[in-house]
Parts: C-alpha cells; sequence; structure tokens
C-alpha cells in the first residue's frame, strides 16, 4: 500500500489508457469507429466547399450542375458515415464495458470481503456503474480524435483560400482548449464526487433493504426512509452541479468560437466590399472556418464523459488492487490464450482515494 497511489495509467493527458485496453478485444472496431469519424468530419468540409462552389456558380451565372452533383454525393457519404458510426460504436462500447464486468468480477470472486472494503458496493459499481463507460467510446474518443485531425487540414485549406483568415484562425484556435481546460478541471472534481454519492446510495439503500425485517421489528423503518430521502437528495444535488459545469464547459466554448468565426466573416466582408477579395475565396473562408473550431469545442464540451469514466476506472481499480492483482493476472493470461491483451488496470491499493471517503 503506498501512500500516494498512482492513477494506474490515467496520466495527465486527456487519454485514460486503461480505457483504451478494455477495448483490446476490438481493436478492428475501434480503429473503424475513429475512422468513420475523421471521414465523416472531412466529408463535412467536403460539403462545405461544393456549396460554397454551388453558391458563387449560380451569383457568377455559370455551369452550376457538376457542383449540385458533388454536393449531393458528399451528401449521401456524409449521411452513410452519420447512420453507421452509432451502430460501431455500441459494439465497441458493448465489448469495453463486458470486459470490465468480468476482470471487476473476478477480482469479486478472489476476495469479496477486500473488493467490499476497497470500492464500496461491487454491485453497484458492476451494475449501472458502468454505464459512464459507454459514452466514453461512442463520443468523446472519437471527438478527441477529430480534434486532432480536421483543425490543421481546416489551415491548410484556409491559407491556401486566404491567409489573413488562416491567421485568425491560428491565433484565436488556442483559446478553446485553453477554456476547455479550465473548465474540465471542475467537472472532473464534480464527476468524482458524484460518482462517490452515487456508490454510498446505492450501498445504503442495500444495507436498508437487506435489513428490513429488523427495522421493522423494532420499529426504526420510517427512520430510514427518511435517511434514504436525505441521500437521494444529496445525489440529485450532486448530479444536478455536475451538469450545471458541463453546459458552462459548453456554453464558454460555443461563445469563443462563435465570436472568432464572427472575426473572420467581418474581416473578410469587409475585404469583399471593398474590392480587395473576391466572392469565392471570401465565401470559402467564411464557410471552412466554423470547421476548425467545431470539433475542439465538441471534444472540450464532453470531457464531463471522460471524467466520469476515469472515476468509473479508479473505482474498478480500487476492486482489482484489493484482490492482490490476481484478478488482473488471470485476465492477462485469458488475454493471451484468445491471442490479444487482456483488460488491464492501475496498480492501486486499498488505500486509494475511494477508500478514504466510504
Amino acid at each position: 500500500m503506498s501512500a500516494a497511489p498512482s492513477r494506474g495509467g490515467r496520466g495527465p493527458g486527456p487519454v485514460d489508457l486503461r480505457l483504451l485496453r478494455l477495448a483490446a478485444p476490438v481493436r478492428g472496431a475501434l480503429a473503424a469507429l475513429v475512422a468513420v469519424a475523421v471521414a465523416q468530419a472531412l466529408t463535412t468540409v467536403a460539403v462545405a466547399l461544393t456549396l460554397t462552389w454551388l453558391v458563387v456558380a449560380l451569383v457568377e451565372g455559370a455551369r452550376w450542375e457538376q457542383a449540385l452533383l458533388v454536393l449531393s454525393a458528399a451528401l449521401v457519404v456524409r449521411t452513410g458515415l452519420a447512420h453507421a458510426q452509432p451502430t460501431v460504436a455500441q459494439r465497441v462500447s458493448g465489448a469495453a464495458v463486458a470486459g470490465a464486468r468480468a476482470v471487476g468480477l473476478k477480482s469479486l470472486m478472489r476476495d469479496p470481503g477486500a473488493a467490499v472494503r476497497a470500492g464500496g458496493d461491487p454491485a453497484a459499481v458492476l451494475s449501472t456503474g458502468l454505464d459512464p463507460l459507454r459514452p466514453w467510446f461512442a463520443a468523446y474518443l472519437p471527438a478527441l480524435v477529430v480534434a486532432g485531425v480536421l483543425p490543421p487540414v481546416v489551415l491548410a485549406l484556409l491559407v491556401l483560400v486566404d491567409w489573413p483568415s488562416a491567421m485568425t484562425v491560428l491565433l484565436t484556435l488556442p483559446l478553446v482548449p485553453l477554456f476547455a481546460v479550465l473548465v474540465g478541471w471542475a467537472t472532473r472534481r464534480g464527476a468524482d464526487q458524484q460518482y462517490a454519492h452515487g456508490g454510498r446510495l446505492a450501498g445504503h439503500f442495500l444495507d436498508v433493504v437487506r435489513g428490513l425485517v429488523t427495522l421493522r421489528l423494532y420499529d426504526r423503518a420510517e427512520r430510514q426512509v427518511e435517511q434514504v430521502r436525505r441521500s437521494s437528495r444529496a445525489y440529485a444535488r450532486a448530479t444536478t452541479r455536475v451538469l450545471g459545469v458541463a453546459f458552462l464547459s459548453s456554453t464558454a466554448l460555443d461563445l469563443v468560437a462563435t465570436v472568432s468565426v464572427g472575426i473572420v466573416a467581418v474581416g473578410a466582408g469587409v475585404r469583399l466590399a471593398g474590392g480587395e477579395m473576391a466572392l469565392w475565396p471570401a465565401l470559402a473562408a467564411i464557410m471552412l472556418a466554423p470547421e476548425a473550431y467545431r470539433p475542439l469545442r465538441e471534444a472540450g464540451a464532453q470531457f464531463h464523459e471522460s471524467a466520469q469514466a476515469s472515476a468509473v476506472m479508479d473505482r474498478l481499480d480500487a476492486m482489482a488492487g484489493a484482490g492482490g492483482g490476481t484478478a488482473r493476472e488471470d485476465g492477462e493470461g485469458r488475454g493471451r490464450r484468445r491471442g490479444h491483451r487482456a483488460p488491464q488496470f492501475g496498480s492501486r491499493g486499498a488505500g486509494g482515494r475511494w477508500s478514504s471517503q466510504t
């Protein structure tokens, strides 16, 4: 037992490596999910450019049939990718949750008493407690990859179309991750507290149900009803605070992106009205600028999904560590027999952060 237990691979970055290990059995599906998300984002950029082409052709009286055909094809491709992404995401998230539940159950069977002391109520953790893992794979991870790929592509296109607009985007783009990090710290703390409240509420309710006969025998049942009511209200308040921080992050990121796109649009419009710029580059710059901010804004707004998923992994780390690492070793052996690496948790001991909250 260490005085300061490690995060088990979580690290200070935006990606929790423990969660990626959970998806080891479906690496191909995970790669397909990321590829579909990136392709959908690139198709959106193609739609913006072809729509600009169509509008300019209509305004200047040029032939617009080919632009309409390309735009229709891009929209069809984008629609197909949008329908395929949820299916692939469901497969990946389902496999990750199943892997986490299997390893957690193995830890519980090895040493039930130690797992309860380290992780609170294991029934709550291994049932609905694993639900926050699903949006991490379905939404946050694809958005994070797109946020790393799409802005450089859009910046390169803006340099070719209109370099002053590209400089404006380059100078204002770092504000989005900056605000995301600032609000994300508060989101992570709120998510940890909310998950702890949920575990305590589930454990207390289970204890009340188990001892209901004894409580009624000694005429103490009504007191416990009021206690469960107070715990439920505390959990609801904690959940509301987490949602409030999440909405605050989304609003702040939307504000930064909107103001930045407005600066690009005003600059391009003034130069267009003054005859310093043609219609095509001005409209293309206005259409491309939002696509540079959108991936960072979406990834930042979904950071609370990462915070909640990491809180789940912290609880599973405590359960696996309480079992002396035997569940993890058994999972690794099973993964080698199947030809892939099994889910692994960090090396947190029973003296971790969650035990101090229970």
